[in-house]
């Protein structure tokens, strides 16, 4: 079954028939994204539908919503072509600003706090168990702003990664170790599945100390609470120093910071870019098994970004990736 763009209109959903599809995510940016061309004109072979900034848009394929957004722009060239860039409802927590104040809250309910402030209810997925107080006040920062933060501090304290992500119009923060993908994908109906990393083409590597850091410094109002260096990073790179200030003096805080800051960051940059055949399940924060002989890169990455495009029926997805 081909990918199926559908309109979401006063209750009702229609397909369209779409051209030049594509869609991404990225870890830099909260929501997805999706673009596509109408093929369709008055009077013509294709009907013409009605749409306007603000409608409903569904990715679906085999039974799955990919994307379930709004279009945000309408381009319309001449008479017979329009073209659309859509995002998913995290363009809502982009947009809206809020000022809240947290005095000791759990950082889950910290989080649950903003999506239903001012009488909001954002629709909500499902939110990992974190534990950490938050105590500080934001003034009129975006939504997303506020929840990275909460995560940033969360990750910081207790080593644990999450990734937030929109899926079918809800909201998901989920720990990152959780969501380690090995997708399969069918070539053709009298063959059996394969690896999807069996079809990868077209790899491009890059290995980089630039953002290396073997020696953090924690402080609190200039008084030195923790350090952590890499002795054996040291003596092969050489010193790349990093001062890290938090609010409170807080040693037990400051040290498990500086671990974990250090294990973070003393590791060559190792990233890796490459296309495969299309296939779902592949998007920005999954963690996916790669062995590429021809740049020898080997390990468990997480993926950084994932384009997909349909053309002719064809689906392919590139792909960047990080050593995790």
């Amino acid at each position: 079954m081909s990918h199926e763009v559908y309109l979401v209109r006063n209750g009702k959903q229609t397909l369209l028939p779409v051209g030049n599809l594509s869609w991404s995510s990225s870890l830099d940016t909260l929501g997805a994204q999706l673009d596509f061309d109408l093929a369709e004109n008055r009077g013509g072979i294709f009907p013409y539908t009605e749409t306007a900034p603000g409608d409903g848009i569904m990715l679906r394929h085999n039974q799955r919503t990919l994307f379930q957004g709004v279009i945000i722009t309408e381009t319309r060239n001449g008479r017979h072509n329009r073209s659309f860039h859509c995002l998913d409802p995290a363009f809502y927590l982009n947009q809206s600003k809020l000022t809240i104040k947290f005095k000791g809250e759990r950082a889950d309910d910290a989080i649950r706090k903003v999506l239903t402030s001012d009488q909001r209810q954002f629709p909500i997925g499902s939110i990992a168990a974190i534990k950490n107080p938050i105590n500080k006040i934001y003034t009129g920062q975006a939504l997303a702003e506020i929840i990275k933060d909460i995560l940033a501090q969360a990750q910081g304290e207790y080593e644990e990664k999450y990734r937030m992500e929109m899926r079918e119009g809800k909201l998901y923060i989920e720990e990152r170790s959780k969501l380690k993908i090995a997708p399969m994908i069918k070539l053709a109906d009298h063959v059996s599945p394969i690896p999807i990393m069996e079809t990868l083409s077209d790899p491009s590597r890059t290995l980089s100390i630039e953002e290396m850091k073997n020696s953090v410094i924690v402080t609190a109002q200039e008084k030195v609470l923790a350090t952590a260096k890499d002795d054996q990073s040291v003596k092969q790179y050489g010193l790349l120093q990093e001062y890290i200030s938090i609010e409170k003096e807080n040693k037990a805080e400051a040290e498990k910071k500086a671990r974990y800051y250090l294990k973070e960051q003393s590791k060559v940059k190792d990233e890796l870019s490459f296309t495969v055949v299309g296939h779902d399940d592949l998007c920005a924060g999954r963690l996916i098994d790669i062995v590429d002989d021809s740049t020898g890169a080997k390990g468990t990455f997480v993926i950084l970004s994932a384009s997909h495009t349909v053309s002719n029926g064809i689906h392919k997805t590139q792909l960047k990736t990080k050593l995790a």
